[in-house]
């Protein structure tokens, strides 16, 4: 009987003991599979934080011209994608739920997002890292492109040099290539010794004629068919008020005969502005003017912008640009991508420059007509709907704009993450 009860004890014990290790194992694994648990939760926000940031970053290029950006290691915004001093760009934002650190490197071909959970300052926080590779159309790889039709004549001429190498007269080149997405017959036409030092490319069945002596240095295709999409002024700009005039209640800004004005870095907004005989207005620092109405920008005799030195100026314009009667822009760094103008305006000619005006810069309006006469001079690089060169009018393209990226011209490839 009391071997019986021993075996019987000896037996509950053995089962206590299984059912024991059992449990602790069951509550090591529990704890365990709790903890994996709350890894790839706080793991996976972290993910959608870093991917967030991406989808900010990718934003920012496309659609803002990397406005939102500032330089990395200070708090100085961009001004564009182009020009943001020589280092990487950085932006960064902390959430109701966590934060993201986005950097797009100096030549803007990789973008980094890092999604930090709980924040990126907490001891025991989650980070997860998304790269994409980035890839971004030339605005500017012609001397001259349109949507419709190209025309030189009486002495037009286009050809290129490059402001990276040196000035237009050490560098002046055969590379002021032409092209159009029309198809139809004088796509490209030239003229009374018009000349293209360049190729000529049209839509598919376009052509090019010559005629008088107009003659095309480089070769002849029929294919192209390049989306060209209008840039609008940047959140940030678009957002400014308007500033009035001091001497005026209207929204215009206005400079008058043998008067002077500066505009100093920073965005500057107005609905129009006027320049009469003789003004000068004067860019110091890097300057971004946002122009409302549909007559934009005009100018009477002899006015001058100066661009001065280590400054730039760019122009957004929903209405028409004139500059005319020996009106110049004086760009002193004689460096196209420091005056750039971008229209969005979409009437019949919205840039028009004539009679011995001349600039160092570039035009970039694909839904209006170019217009250029009465020795006008760009050194640069021109795109409009319709592009018109006549009376010793000419293109000298500046083969460095081909780095001038813009909104809506990137693209992103191989997503991966680190």
């Amino acid at each position: 009987m009391g071997n019986e009860r021993g075996v019987a004890l000896l037996t509950t014990l053995f089962f206590i003991i299984v059912l024991s290790v059992l449990g602790t194992a069951f509550v090591v694994r529990s704890i365990t599979e709790s903890r994996i648990a709350l890894k790839h939760e706080l793991s996976t926000r972290a993910f959608w934080l870093a991917d967030a940031g991406m989808q900010r970053g990718t934003w920012e290029l496309r659609s803002n011209n990397c406005i939102g950006f500032v330089q990395c290691g200070t708090a100085t915004a961009c001004a564009s994608c182009s020009s943001c001093g020589a280092g990487d760009k950085c932006l960064a934002a902390s959430l109701t739920h966590g934060d993201y650190d986005v950097t797009l490197n100096s030549a803007n071909t990789l973008l980094t997002s890092i999604g930090s959970y709980p924040t990126r300052s907490a001891a025991n926080r989650a980070t997860r890292t998304v790269q994409v590779a980035v890839a971004g159309s030339s605005l500017f790889s012609y001397a001259a492109y349109a949507q419709n039709t190209v025309s030189l004549s009486n002495n037009a001429v286009i050809d290129s040099f490059n402001s990276t190498l040196g000035t237009y007269a050490a560098t002046k080149g055969s590379s002021g290539h032409v092209g159009t997405n029309a198809g139809t017959a004088g796509a490209i036409a030239l003229d009374n010794n018009a000349t293209i030092k360049g190729d000529a490319s049209t839509g598919a069945s376009g052509t090019v004629t010559t005629g008088n002596n107009a003659s095309v240095t480089g070769t002849q295709t029929h294919a192209n068919n390049v989306t060209l999409t209008a840039i609008s002024a940047p959140s940030a700009l678009s957002a400014v008020t308007i500033n009035p005039d001091s001497s005026a209640a209207s929204a215009t800004k206005s400079v008058g005969n043998n008067d002077s004005a500066t505009l100093t870095a920073g965005n500057w907004k107005y609905a129009a502005m006027s320049l009469s005989n003789n003004a000068t207005l004067t860019i110091d620092g890097d300057v971004s003017l946002y122009l409302t109405s549909s007559t934009a920008l005009t100018t009477a005799n002899n006015v001058v912008i100066n661009v001065s030195a280590g400054s730039s100026l760019t122009v957004y314009s929903d209405g028409v640009i004139s500059l005319g009667n020996n009106s110049s822009v004086n760009n002193v760094s004689k460096v196209a991508s420091k005056f750039m103008i971008y229209s969005s305006y979409t009437g019949t000619t919205g840039i028009s420059l004539s009679n011995n005006g001349g600039i160092y810069g570039a035009i970039h309006a694909p839904l209006t007509g170019v217009s250029m006469n009465n020795n006008v001079d760009i050194y640069g690089a021109v795109v409009g709907k319709s592009i018109v060169l006549d009376n010793n009018a000419n293109v000298h393209y500046d083969q460095a704009l081909q780095s001038i990226q813009g909104s809506g011209g990137y693209s992103t490839s191989n997503w991966q993450e680190q």
